[in-house]
């Protein structure tokens, strides 16, 4: 069975994420991998969010060398194969994906993603070889455990801490299931997070600038469950967003203000932190609660810079000239197709990034809404093609989408594309090329503005 490719739908954010994170798999043929995978692929389901080897890394004295994995090699590599021996030694089944990476360096990766188990912890049910390496040997009725701080190894589950750690985690799994269900059937009452996340942003004073004089972005998610603890201080608050900020272009989002003056802000509150921009056309603010909602609102850069509208405006009229039927002083404003595409992937990569500090786990909520943008016509700078008429017919444009954090962390662009249509196609153009759109995701993400 052939691999698909980190370069196929489905799989695109994977592959933006192994381009950071190449380590760690020497490359040999499967027969001389075979049981040290095993038994690693067996470790990495017992650990939240799984994990992922890399296939063609080899160690040099003290670095790690990029060789890639020999054309050779590869074709000892078979799914069902790979899928069938692992289902004679793990229990229960074990879900992963074996995808082709083609690297930027020009050599291919073989990359396993090992998903977690799913309601119980994986056992090893079957004796290795008794002729391999120790390191490398397994044991029928072992639990295997890959610790997340010292060395990177696959250890069997000894003491009774990390067997506490590994129940504990089955039991949240389950109870998360079983509260679904009994949601589902009307058992669990309904006194809901979302009344509880509601009050909280309630709290939130005025607007330290006045974004909403003109049309505005606004994002925000949370955990399904409220907690109103969920990040222990503040302190953890700021240093999680300062360790998730995306900075695909220059601009930091959210941005983070580390001190107060008249073009940027910080805010706390009693279980919140946030800060505010009013700089250059950037005029913004956020919060971050410990509960891990985070709300952000920013005014439409199109709106606020005078100059981008012109600019959009008079590309909009080379693009759209031999309609006749338009009056282009009526236009209020203009959207910028790329600004949105690369808007809403930051929104959706930035969630993502929380989910892998290990804050948000389950499902979270994303909510994107677009504000006061009735008439404003969706349009692309004067060096690309576009003949579409597309004009806003509704002033207020939301939607919430329901994501797991572990579908967020592997395919945050695919979400985020899907984001992307809904809003175009309310914008009015109706028939979305997703292919160029993925492009234009797929060069900010690698940083080829």
């Amino acid at each position: 069975m052939a691999f698909p490719t980190t370069r196929m739908s489905g799989y695109i954010d994977l592959n933006a994420r192994i381009s950071l994170a190449l380590s760690r798999c020497q490359e040999q043929p499967w027969p001389k991998l075979c049981w040290r995978l095993l038994k690693t692929i067996m470790g990495m389901a017992n650990l939240r969010d799984g994990g992922l080897i890399l296939i063609g890394v080899g160690e040099k004295g003290t670095t790690w060398e990029l060789t890639g994995i020999d054309p050779a090699h590869l074709t000892t590599f078979d799914y069902d194969n790979i899928i069938d021996q692992l289902s004679k030694y793990a229990s229960p089944q074990i879900n992963m994906d074996i995808v082709l990476h083609d690297h930027d360096d020009g050599k291919r990766y073989l990359t396993f993603h090992v998903h977690q188990f799913n309601d119980s912890p994986v056992v090893c049910r079957k004796n290795s070889p008794n002729d391999l390496k120790p390191k490398d040997q397994f044991s029928a009725g072992d639990v295997y455990v890959r610790p997340t701080i010292g060395k990177p190894q696959t250890v069997r589950v000894t003491d009774a801490a990390r067997l506490h750690d590994l129940l504990e985690l089955a039991s949240e799994f389950r109870a998360r299931r079983m509260l679904e269900v009994g949601k589902r059937v009307g058992l669990v009452p309904a006194e809901s997070s979302k009344t509880k996340y509601e009050a909280e942003l309630a709290t939130v004073e005025g607007d330290p600038v006045p974004i909403k004089t003109y049309p505005f972005w606004r994002v925000q998610y949370h955990p399904e469950f409220y907690d109103s603890d969920l990040i222990p201080t503040l302190s953890d608050c700021f240093r999680l967003v300062e360790k998730s900020r995306v900075q695909f272009r220059g601009w930091d989002f959210p941005h983070l203000a580390r001190s107060s003056d008249s073009s940027h802000g910080v805010v706390r509150g009693s279980q919140s932190i946030g800060s505010w921009a009013n700089f250059m056309g950037s005029m913004e603010y956020w919060y971050l609660f410990q509960s891990g909602q985070f709300v952000h609102f920013s005014a439409l850069r199109e709106a606020t810079e005078t100059e981008w509208r012109d600019k959009l405006q008079q590309a909009t009229k080379s693009h759209l000239g031999r309609l006749g039927s338009v009056d282009w002083d009526t236009v209020p404003g203009y959207i910028s197709l790329v600004n949105l595409i690369y808007t809403v992937t930051e929104y959706f990569e930035f969630a993502a990034r929380i989910c892998q500090a290990g804050v948000y786990k389950g499902n979270l909520d994303i909510d994107i809404g677009l504000t006061g943008v009735k008439g404003y016509m969706l349009t692309t700078d004067w060096d690309r093609m576009w003949s579409q008429n597309c004009v806003a017919s509704e002033d207020n444009l939301s939607k919430t989408w329901k994501v797991s954090s572990e579908s967020l962390v592997s395919e945050s662009l695919e979400h985020s594309l899907k984001a992307i249509v809904w809003l175009v196609e309310c914008l009015g153009w109706l028939s979305p090329n997703e292919e160029s759109i993925r492009s234009d995701q797929k060069k900010l993400i690698s940083g080829r503005l």
